[in-house]
């Protein structure tokens, strides 16, 4: 059984404060990620698996996907007897990162689990969420580089689904980095977020036909900051 690091510089940073110790959405449109995750349990549901890793990625950087992450991540430890983990790959100690919206200061992460400068059991962080727990990118700030291992990747993410009942992963950006594409095909299910006024179609269906060429399973799209 993995251990679990409880984060002692851990701060709610969050903009709507649920009730203590129940997860409360970083978005106002909490109806619109309720139904998003809604959609993926049925999708866990038709693969009759106990455990369902869920992808979030988009076509360009900042359209939300860190936000989208979290916020399916804290309705999903909502789920009675549901434990939840969210994973960080598309790069340590960045700006507006998980770990900086959760309060939280991880001193090791995936990367160092990957190459065993670390024990998955010490990178694994305690939130302020019940049932969900945070598992950083690792020490480089680039996150996971060139000599990432998908190998290692699937049997670390086995192993993860073998402790937790629900794992998102906040995946990089689908043109800023191959390393999207080889993770999301490892995983049940991808999300693609795409912002409203500056993705436009073209650019939307590109990243649509790489994830598919990928082998990832592209179950849906969520449509950002629409007014």
């Amino acid at each position: 059984m993995i251990s679990h690091t409880q984060n002692a510089g851990e701060t709610a940073t969050t903009s709507q404060q649920g009730s203590p110790g129940q997860p409360a959405p970083t978005h106002p449109a909490s109806e619109q990620y309720s139904a998003l995750l809604s959609r993926v349990l049925d999708h866990q549901q038709d693969l009759s698996a106990s455990a369902y890793a869920l992808g979030v990625t988009s076509s360009h950087a900042g359209e939300g996907v860190t936000t989208t992450a979290i916020n399916l991540s804290a309705l999903a430890a909502g789920c009675p007897n549901r434990r939840v983990l969210l994973i960080d790959c598309a790069g340590a100690r960045r700006r507006g990162g998980p770990a900086e919206r959760l309060g939280l200061t991880p001193t090791c992460g995936l990367s160092d689990a990957l190459s065993g400068a670390a024990l998955l059991g010490d990178c694994l962080i305690s939130t302020r969420f019940d049932r969900l727990s945070f598992l950083a990118g690792g020490r480089e700030p680039g996150g996971l580089g060139h000599d990432y291992d998908p190998a290692a990747f699937r049997a670390l993410l086995s192993e993860l689904k073998g402790e937790f009942d629900f794992v998102v992963v906040d995946l990089p950006a689908v043109d800023s980095s191959s390393n999207c594409t080889s993770m999301a095909r490892l995983l049940d299910g991808v999300v693609l977020v795409i912002e409203a006024g500056r993705t436009d179609a073209r650019h939307a269906d590109r990243a649509q036909q790489k994830l598919r060429t990928s082998g990832a399973a592209l179950i849906g799209a969520v449509l950002n900051r629409t007014r």
